[in-house]
């Protein structure tokens, strides 16, 4: 249909996808002990920063994991209609739904730990909050009407009502993905003017 569908699997996002810093590997402790030259503000600066990065990719694999339970949902209920397996979609429609609300619960979380950053675009949360009670009302209908053996019905709804929350959640990945790149790029930045300022004045 178009739409750009994100998975875990995948390299974890599209060629786009710019990996999360391996804090591991940047950043590296600026005291040199041997020459005597300590600076621990610099130090708690850099670890302080670093903590950053990982926030930053934490909220970004939360969003992600959401798209992802979502397109498992959609797949799910749309085999189970194919087949026109009516006890299979109501005893299943549950535990898909849980795991939906579940990652979106912890995505609303995780985007809601500090710091804010004030130029965060405002309709994330309130779309998480969308998709949250559309999922269960959008779920009670495809149940009703399976139970009651209208496949086409069902059909029309899963496209026309829980497709678009696939829209949904994929634009969100889009916007977090971009919003969490620049905040790495800021951090990471950070990180190295620190670095460079208690190398030089360690020498």
């Amino acid at each position: 249909m178009g739409q750009k569908r994100w998975s875990e699997n995948s390299s974890c996002r599209s060629a786009q996808y710019r990996p999360p810093f391996d804090t591991r590997l940047r950043v590296h402790h600026p005291v040199d002990v041997s020459r005597g030259c300590r600076y621990p503000l610099a130090f708690h600066v850099v670890r302080t920063q670093a903590g950053r990065l990982n926030d930053i990719d934490q909220k970004l694999v939360a969003v992600l994991r959401v798209h992802t339970s979502m397109l498992a949902f959609h797949d799910r209920l749309d085999g189970l209609a194919d087949a026109e397996d009516a006890d299979g979609l109501v005893k299943e429609a549950g535990p898909l739904r849980t795991a939906v609300l579940e990652d979106i619960r912890r995505a609303t979380s995780a985007l809601s730990l500090p710091p804010f950053d004030p130029r965060r675009d405002p309709t994330i949360l309130p779309t998480l909050h969308v998709i949250q009670s559309a999922l269960t009302s959008e779920l009670e209908a495809i149940t009703t009407l399976a139970t009651s053996g209208d496949w086409r019905a069902v059909h029309l709804r899963l496209a026309n009502q829980v497709r678009p929350l696939e829209s949904l959640t994929s634009a969100l990945v889009e916007k977090v993905d971009h919003e969490a790149g620049e905040q790495q790029a800021q951090t990471a930045l950070n990180i190295r003017r620190v670095q460079r300022l208690v190398s030089g004045l360690c020498r």
